[in-house]
């Protein structure tokens, strides 16, 4: 039976691809365009489940959390430099007058235009809204999201790998508004800084298949009771 399991896992070693987690950490550190701070930006891509992370550690402007950002990623060029098949999120984590009139907490995702500005969700094509995915408590904001979805209708197939730029913008008193289906429509009345970068190695880990590790724990329990049965 040992014999047997441990077979198993090494074909399920040569014939599973093990994840692979692109991560990406800078901070603290001071936004552009104003005297805005923040403690951390964090960023990571898994391969495998397709898991997106993007999370900002208390990124404050005159004692107030940002309340939204836009934001577009890509493999290390510049941004933005040309329509090349991004994806540009927008959040929003304040509905300032707790009506949903004036403004919505949400985030969405569009077609990125490649131009210097963050109207996007104007004229490119709507990706979705995943709002459900929105990381907010109170001081780190953010989203974890699932992108498989998102980067199927786009010309590149993942956010970042190996490298990464960055062009990143948080908010302060936004306001977004939303149709009937959920779509960002309108986003204005806002300060803004910036965190742009380019050609940013990130740190890669290697991470073993989930399967791969069942057969392994597997195999563990095996040998520990053939070990007990030898010793009666």
């Amino acid at each position: 039976m040992k014999k047997y399991i441990f077979s198993l896992v090494l074909i399920l070693s040569s014939s599973v691809v093990s994840a692979t987690i692109y991560d990406y950490t800078v901070g603290p550190g001071k936004f552009g365009g104003n005297s805005a701070t923040y403690d951390s930006i964090h960023t990571s891509y898994n391969t495998n489940t397709h898991l997106l992370t993007w999370e900002v550690e208390n990124a404050v402007k005159d004692g107030k959390q940002m309340d939204g950002f836009w934001l577009v990623l890509n493999d290390g060029p510049d941004n933005p430099k040309g329509d090349d098949g991004l994806a540009i999120f927008y959040a929003e984590f304040v509905d300032s007058d707790g009506l949903g009139t004036r403004d919505e907490i949400g985030l969405w995702a569009f077609e990125y235009n490649g131009e210097n500005n963050p109207n996007s969700y104007r004229t490119e094509d709507f990706l979705g809204n995943f709002t459900s995915d929105l990381i907010n408590t109170g001081t780190t904001r953010g989203f974890a999201l699932d992108v498989s979805g998102i980067y199927s209708n786009l010309s590149t197939d993942a956010p970042f790998g190996e490298q990464i730029g960055v062009w990143f913008h948080p908010t302060w008193g936004s306001k977004a508004q939303t149709n009937s289906f959920g779509q960002l429509i309108s986003l204005s009345k806002f300060t803004q800084g910036w965190y742009d970068t380019a050609g940013r190695n990130t740190e890669v880990i290697s991470e073993p298949s989930t399967l791969i590790l069942i057969c392994l724990a597997l195999f563990c329990l095996v040998s520990v009771a053939h070990k007990r049965n030898r010793l009666r």
